[in-house]
């Protein structure tokens, strides 16, 4: 049996995971955890209520809504997704793109665009500076609003940091990113947009937060079965409940920078309808 879209599985599969290793991770949540009974509980304004209580999820991807309902539950794991840091983070990035494919949107303008954030585009490592300056800005943004660290906080970085490589590496990975030239940036801003920017944020955010959840639960499952179960979460969750975001903004009409502030009309789509497989 293969893998379906939504992440069906069964004894042998992309992911490597079985429906037992599942099974193991879902009745980890509800015995004795930091997390334990948390799938009975929702967020009063968004995350709807299941009259039936828990079920068994029958794919990775309704693992990771069983996981995200848990969090929502217990506040020391809540994916707060409407956070301040989550905002901050898409506010420092955004502009970026902006001022690449509005402001300074020839190749002629590259050093323009560098010189705003302060970089020469002669400088020996241009991404890495560039990275740095929006760290940086991020961090000072963050202090003016919130004075003290928070989890979320550092989560919010750390996707931060994670999309700035998917949306200027060609093949999404760290060393490719750190080669790039001041061209090669230019170019990568000026073939993506906002809202790439929100889903691809939200998709490294979730991650982090479905990664904590899983470490957090102590399941009797070994650490190559746990990457495994993290992978597939990546891709039939993660990535999947990003897009499903970044297209209720769409038909919304909400601004990149309002989904954030939009979160409690979009929460539900962390914990969907469990879906059914054969």
């Amino acid at each position: 049996m293969g893998t379906s879209r939504s992440g069906g599985v069964g004894l042998s599969t992309r992911w490597k995971v079985t429906k037992d290793q599942l099974k193991t991770l879902a009745n980890a949540v509800l015995a004795g955890g930091p997390l334990s009974g948390a799938v009975l509980i929702g967020s009063p304004r968004s995350i709807p209520q299941s009259g039936g209580g828990p079920t068994e999820p029958r794919s990775i991807r309704a693992l990771g809504q069983h996981l995200a309902a848990a969090g929502y539950a217990d506040k020391r794991f809540s994916p707060q997704v409407g956070d301040v840091a989550v905002k901050v983070a898409i506010e420092t990035l955004t502009p970026l793109v902006t001022a690449a494919t509005l402001k300074y949107r020839t190749q002629r303008d590259t050093d323009k665009l560098l010189e705003e954030y302060g970089i020469s585009s002669a400088a020996r490592n241009v991404v890495v500076a560039l990275a740095r300056v929006l760290d940086q800005r991020y961090r000072e943004a963050l202090v003016k609003q919130r004075k003290k660290s928070s989890d979320s906080a550092e989560k919010a970085r750390q996707a931060m940091q994670r999309t700035l490589v998917d949306i200027l590496s060609p093949d999404r990975s760290a060393s490719a990113f750190s080669k790039l030239t001041a061209d090669a940036i230019h170019t990568a801003l000026r073939r993506t947009n906002s809202m790439k920017i929100v889903e691809r944020f939200y998709a490294n955010y979730l991650y982090d937060t479905m990664a904590h959840l899983v470490s957090s639960i102590h399941a009797d499952l070994s650490r190559a079965a746990e990457k495994n179960v993290l992978d597939g979460l990546r891709v039939t969750y993660c990535d999947y409940v990003a897009k499903e975001v970044v297209k209720r903004a769409s038909q919304k009409g909400w601004r990149a920078g309002e989904i954030p502030d939009k979160a409690d009309d979009w929460a539900d789509l962390l914990i969907g309808a469990e879906e059914v497989h054969a």
